[in-house]
Formats: structure tokens, C-alpha cells, sequence
């Protein structure tokens, strides 16, 4: 069992909050419905059912915007080592905290883009 303090855990580091989780929640929301919109597009101009890999970007960035606010990290803010927690934009100074942002972000790419494999997949055969 680990024993390491919760708040050294890989879950309590995070670089945004509130209004900003809220910003990719939202952003995820719109490129999943942009994605509704061209499946329906797909469909209406009676393009093979192969033609929805195209979908495989939109999926990407609509599990980024879910992934990022659902771990309360921002990958282009870890890049830069800030945070950004009630609307004010700090430098990170931490080491320790910088590099565990980076792992962080870096698991929420690789979860995006098994999201977007997995909707890809589920849009082309069914």
C-alpha cells in the first residue's frame, strides 16, 4: 500500500480550477456535437461509412477538453510550467510539481487518444 500523503498524489496536483475546467468541459461538449454534425453530413451525402476516420481529430480534442477538466490539468500550461487557479496565471517553481504536471498531462494525451480510437471505431461500424 502506498503511504504517501494524499496530497502528494498524482490527483491532488492540478494547475486549473473552477471557470477553467468549465472552459474545456464546454470545448468538449461543442466538438462532440461538431462531430454529431459531421457524421450526419457523412450519412447525407452517402459517403462510405470509412469516410468517419476523419473523425478521428475532432474525437481527439473533445477528450482532451473532457480529460483536462476532469483531472483539472491544462497540458499547454504544464508545457509552460504555470497554473492558472482563480483566473490568476502563476509561474511553478516546484520541481517536483512540474514534473509530476508533465507525467500527468502526458496521460491525459495517451487517455484522449484512446477516447478518440474508441469513438472512431464505434462510429465507423456502427
Amino acid at each position: 500500500m502506498d503511504n504517501a500523503p494524499i496530497s502528494d498524489s498524482p490527483k491532488s496536483i492540478c494547475n486549473i480550477n473552477g471557470n477553467e475546467r468549465s472552459k474545456r468541459l464546454m470545448a468538449g461538449f461543442l466538438v462532440m456535437m461538431l462531430s454529431a454534425v459531421l457524421i450526419g453530413l457523412i450519412r447525407q451525402f452517402g459517403l462510405s461509412q470509412w469516410w468517419r476516420i476523419i473523425l478521428i481529430g475532432p474525437y481527439y480534442l473533445a477528450g482532451l477538453g473532457f480529460v483536462q477538466a476532469f483531472e483539472s490539468t491544462c497540458i499547454r500550461l504544464a508545457a509552460q510550467e504555470m497554473r492558472k487557479i482563480d483566473g490568476k496565471i502563476e509561474k511553478i517553481d516546484d520541481r517536483a510539481e512540474i514534473e509530476a504536471l508533465k507525467r500527468k498531462a502526458s496521460l491525459i494525451k495517451i487517455k484522449a487518444l484512446l477516447i478518440a480510437v474508441i469513438l472512431t471505431l464505434i462510429s465507423i461500424f456502427l
